[in-house]
């Protein structure tokens, strides 16, 4: 439940799909977020940071993740995402773990 929260399934900006990605060994069945109501812009800076950060740091091929690194962005300089996550990050160092925790009715 919670990563469904996270990325809006629940109130229906995306919805979950599984789709099979091929690998050396074979296949895998991965999930992935489709966005409903679709309307094409460019991404910010921030996210295609962490798109390639992502890259590099698992591997994929050079000529993709130059792709993604040269993507254009839509100059966003405000606050992000991205800000939010690395201070709550840093927040919980200080912190006893938590978990989240899915809840049933």
């Amino acid at each position: 439940m919670c990563g469904l929260r996270q990325e809006g399934v629940d109130i229906g900006f995306y919805q979950p799909l599984e789709v099979k990605v091929e690998i050396k060994d074979g296949e895998l069945l991965c999930r992935t977020y489709q966005m409903n109501n679709f309307t094409a812009q460019l991404t910010s800076p921030q996210y295609k940071q962490v798109m390639c950060l992502g890259a590099k740091q698992n591997g994929l091929p050079l000529d993709y993740t130059n792709k993604i690194c040269a993507v254009e962005t839509n100059d966003y300089s405000g606050p992000s995402v991205l800000d939010d996550i690395n201070a709550v990050m840093e927040d919980e160092k200080h912190r006893t773990p938590h978990r989240c925790t899915a809840r049933t009715t």
